[in-house]
């Protein structure tokens, strides 16, 4: 680089480079705690929506059950809505669980879409004058990433896990019977130090046939591995 801020890890890795525009820091845009999900039993997820303004397409959103003592299972699933002109008109995620709890989240966005600094503290900017670091904002650590079924841990800390989802298995039955839904889900350890990925039943309310035709056409399966990013942060 021939100007700017440069910073490396111990082992040589690349943490901070003001003008490299391909290594993208995300830092906090917003967080909050969600409101409690309410009647989640295993295998038949329920939601609680989080309105807040977002861009779906880029933005991160990383959870974490507020309580500890148990093991919840959850995944996020974020929605927009747009007007006649192309424009974001509302935004945000659902949190789907099977435990009735609540959840702290986190939003990070590209640090160059921030607003601009208005404190002390270190900023670093790129030759178009784009925020590519600033000490205001608490930077996204990453802990470890899943790849399909595996698990992170990191003792003593509390774990986030990016809000995505990924369905595995689709079925159907003959009516008046439902088939079931499955997808990838994080699941939590009791005192949040660990979060395992894996596909497990996330709705008993799947699709009804009313023959063999529509049976076999109902039928899904995704053979791919979702991959999730592990965050430890602090409670919003």
């Amino acid at each position: 680089m021939a100007y700017g801020l440069l910073v490396k890890s111990g082992n040589g890795a690349t943490q901070i480079d003001s003008s490299d525009n391909t290594h993208i820091v995300y830092q906090k845009s917003s967080s909050g705690t969600s409101n409690a999900v309410s009647g989640a039993s295993s295998n038949d997820y329920r939601h609680v929506q989080v309105s807040v303004t977002m861009n779906p397409a880029e933005d991160l959103v990383f959870i974490r059950p507020t309580s500890t003592g148990n093991t919840p299972s959850a995944y996020v699933i974020t929605y927009h809505s747009l007007n006649a002109s192309g424009n974001v008109t509302t935004s945000g995620f659902n949190i789907y669980s099977d435990t009735d709890t609540t959840f702290y989240w986190y939003i990070f966005k590209k640090v160059s879409s921030l607003s601009a600094p208005t404190g002390y503290g270190l900023v670093a900017y790129n030759s178009s004058n784009q925020v590519t670091f600033s000490s205001e904002q608490l930077v996204a650590r990453i802990k470890g990433r899943i790849t399909g079924t595996g698990s992170i841990t990191s003792s003593g800390n509390k774990l986030y896990a990016l809000g995505c989802f990924q369905y595995t298995t689709i079925t159907a039955r003959l009516s008046p019977h439902r088939g079931k839904i499955n997808g990838w889900v994080h699941t939590w350890n009791s005192d949040r130090s660990s979060i395992s990925q894996s596909s497990s039943e996330v709705s008993p309310y799947g699709p009804q046939a009313s023959g063999e035709l529509t049976l076999d056409s109902a039928f899904y399966h995704n053979n791919g591995k979702q991959t999730a990013l592990v965050i430890a942060a602090p409670d919003p």
